[in-house]
């Protein structure tokens, strides 16, 4: 009886997913098409997706991490992929916020490593090192090369977006999460989590 409740609920649960990945595609663009235009993207409260060109150096850097924790391998073989302008592309992070474009646009793209998951995961896992401003600019270059897609909610609906991200993230293929994170195993985790602090922004002394 157990296992038929919990089949039953992971069933209903991937109905929604795909619901909702179903409604983000409808939303899909490129950095460079925000750049252009940051106004796509809406100041509504989103659930998002981050998507990488299957070549590049996110998912070569996570191949080669794959021969120490090989819990990556089948999470990386499993991530959901899409042709984007005739290019394998994955998904490779889920997240949520209470306003889309800040998030995306002022804090994911235009950001730094010190109010970005993305840019500060990226850091970590492709420099690894101690934080140096001279190098966002690599990290903005690479972030160019990538898609966000998103589904806005308004006012009401946004008390949704906290369950729903954790059921997405829990029932999918993420490597870079770690909140909620089924995919992977804990020594993955602790493996981010420690890049992350190696690589964090120093926070700037005031002078009073």
């Amino acid at each position: 009886m157990k296992n038929y409740f919990h089949n039953a609920l992971v069933e209903s649960n991937t109905i929604v997913v795909n619901k909702i990945y179903r409604l983000m595609r409808e939303n899909m663009h490129s950095v460079r098409e925000i750049l252009s235009n940051p106004n796509i993207v809406p100041t509504d409260p989103v659930l998002y997706r981050w998507w990488v060109p299957w070549d590049g150096c996110v998912i070569n850097s996570l191949l080669q991490k794959s021969k120490t924790y090989s819990c990556l391998r089948p999470i990386l073989e499993n991530m959901e992929m899409s042709l984007l302008d005739n290019k394998p592309y994955c998904a490779i992070y889920f997240g949520k916020s209470e306003n889309g474009k800040t998030r995306i646009v002022a804090q994911h793209i235009k950001g730094n490593v010190g109010n970005s998951t993305i840019r500060h995961t990226l850091y970590g896992i492709l420099i690894n090192d101690k934080y140096n401003p001279n190098n966002e600019d690599r990290i903005s270059k690479i972030m160019e090369n990538t898609y966000f897609e998103w589904q806005s909610f308004n006012q009401i609906e946004k008390e949704l977006i906290v369950p729903l991200e954790a059921i997405c993230i829990a029932l999918g293929n993420y490597p870079l999460n770690i909140d909620g994170n089924c995919a992977v195993t804990k020594d993955w985790l602790e493996h981010l989590k420690t890049l992350r602090k190696t690589s964090k922004k120093p926070k700037t002394n005031l002078l009073i």
